[in-house]
C-alpha cells in the first residue's frame, strides 16, 4: 500500500514538473513575440517616417484637368447633332445603343460616392464603341469624352468584358435543331444563290503587341504582329460563332480543323440535313463556304484551283466568290480575278485525286461536283 502511495506521487510530482517546464516555456515565447512585434513595429514605423521625410505629402491640384470637357459627346445626349452622326461615329443609332446600354447596365454600373459621380453607363458604352470603330486612339477618345486616358483605359476593359462575357452567348449561337438549320439555309440560298449553305467563314488579322511566350508564332504573313481571329456569319452577315485564341502566324485551315464548330459539324451537334440536289447523286449535307486559305471538306466548301478549268467549274467559282463576299460583286471583277489566279497559281490536275488525300478532302470534292452540276442546271 505504501508502495502505491509512493508511486502515486513521484508521478503527481513528475506532472506538476511538466506543467511548470510548460509554462515557463509559454511565458518565453509570449515574451520573444511580444519583442519580436515591437521590433516590427519600430522598424516599419522608421520607415514610414522616412518615407513622409522624402516624400512629402502635397494635396491633390484638380480632380479634372482645366480645359477638358464633353462638350462633342453633350451634344450627342443633348440631341443636336443629325441621326446620322450617331452611325458614322459609333456604328450603330441611337436607340440601338440606348437599348445595348440598358443591357449592361447592371454589368457597368458604377457605384455613387461622396467623392464623385460614376461615368454614366450611355457614356461607357459610347466611349467604348467609339475606341473600337477604327484603330483605336486613347488620348483622342478621352478627349472627345472629357475624360482621362486611365478612365478610358478602364471602361473599355469593363464593358468589353460584360459583352463578352453577358451578350456573348445570347448573341453568338450556332444552331442546334434542324428548324434553325433549315431556316438559315433556306434563307442564304435565297439572298444569295447557293443552295445548302449554312453561312460564310474567313479569318482576319488584329493586331496585337508582342508576346514574350512563343513571339515568332503571332508574326504573321504580312511581318506584323497579331491575332488571327475566325469569324463565321449567317446570310445577314450575323455573327454565328467567333474564334479568338491563335497566333497571327496559325493557317486558316488549322484554325477551322480545332475549332469546336468543325466538331459540331462533324458529330452531328449541328444537324447536317442532307439533301439530294442532282438526281442519281450523294445527298449534299450543310456546309459553309470558305476561300483558298481552307482546306476542303465536306462541310468546308473551297473554290475550285486556279479558278477552275471547265465553265462549269469556273461558274461554280463564280457563285462562290458571290455568296462568299460582302459587298456585290460585278462579272468583270469575277473574271479578272479568276484569271488572275490562274496565271499566278502553278497548274493543277483537279480531275486525278492524289493517293494521299485524306478522307474529309475526297468527300469535300464529291459534294462541290454535285454542287457545280446543280449550278450548271
Amino acid at each position: 500500500m505504501e508502495n502505491e502511495e509512493q508511486a502515486i506521487a513521484a508521478l503527481l510530482s513528475s506532472v506538476a514538473s511538466l506543467a511548470q517546464v510548460y509554462s515557463d516555456f509559454c511565458n518565453v515565447t509570449q515574451t520573444y513575440l511580444r519583442r519580436r512585434r515591437a521590433i516590427i513595429e519600430a522598424i516599419v514605423c522608421s520607415d514610414s517616417a522616412d518615407l513622409r521625410r522624402r516624400r512629402p505629402y502635397t494635396q491633390r491640384r484638380f480632380w479634372v484637368r482645366p480645359g477638358r470637357t464633353s462638350a462633342w459627346w453633350d451634344n450627342f445626349v443633348n440631341d443636336a447633332v443629325i441621326a446620322e452622326q450617331w452611325r458614322d461615329n459609333f456604328q450603330m443609332s441611337r436607340s440601338a445603343m440606348i437599348m445595348l446600354s440598358e443591357k449592361l447596365r447592371t454589368h457597368v454600373e458604377g457605384t455613387k460616392t461622396t467623392m464623385r459621380a460614376p461615368v454614366d453607363v450611355l457614356k461607357k458604352v459610347a466611349c467604348t464603341l467609339y475606341y473600337l470603330r477604327d484603330d483605336g486612339r486613347l488620348r483622342e477618345t478621352a478627349n472627345a469624352f472629357g475624360l482621362s486616358r486611365q478612365c478610358v483605359s478602364v471602361v473599355i476593359r469593363q464593358v468589353c468584358k460584360a459583352i463578352t462575357t453577358f451578350l456573348g452567348p445570347e448573341y453568338i449561337d450556332t444552331p442546334k435543331t434542324e428548324a434553325e438549320v433549315q431556316e438559315l439555309v433556306v434563307n442564304f440560298n435565297k439572298t444569295h444563290g447557293m443552295p445548302q449553305c449554312l453561312g460564310a467563314i474567313d479569318c482576319t488579322h488584329i493586331e496585337v503587341k508582342l508576346s514574350r511566350i512563343n513571339s515568332r508564332d503571332y508574326i504573321n504573313s504580312q511581318g506584323k504582329v497579331s491575332l488571327n481571329v475566325q469569324a463565321t456569319c449567317d446570310y445577314k452577315y450575323c455573327f454565328m460563332d467567333v474564334v479568338v485564341k491563335w497566333p497571327g502566324g496559325t493557317q486558316d485551315g488549322h484554325i477551322f480543323a480545332n475549332s469546336k464548330l468543325c466538331r459540331d459539324l462533324k458529330d452531328g451537334t449541328i444537324p447536317s440535313c442532307p439533301k439530294e440536289l442532282v438526281e442519281g447523286e450523294d445527298a449534299v449535307p450543310v456546309f459553309l463556304l470558305g476561300d483558298p486559305a481552307y482546306t476542303l471538306m465536306p462541310n468546308l466548301m473551297t473554290e475550285y484551283p486556279n479558278g477552275g478549268v471547265t465553265p462549269q467549274e469556273q461558274h461554280y467559282g463564280q457563285a462562290h466568290i458571290k455568296a462568299h463576299k460582302k459587298e456585290p460583286v460585278n462579272e468583270h471583277s469575277l473574271n479578272d480575278a479568276l484569271k488572275y489566279d490562274r496565271d499566278v497559281q502553278p497548274p493543277t490536275r483537279p480531275t486525278v485525286l492524289q493517293q494521299n488525300a485524306d478522307d474529309d478532302e475526297i468527300k469535300g470534292k464529291r459534294v462541290r461536283n454535285v454542287l457545280t452540276q446543280f449550278l450548271d442546271l
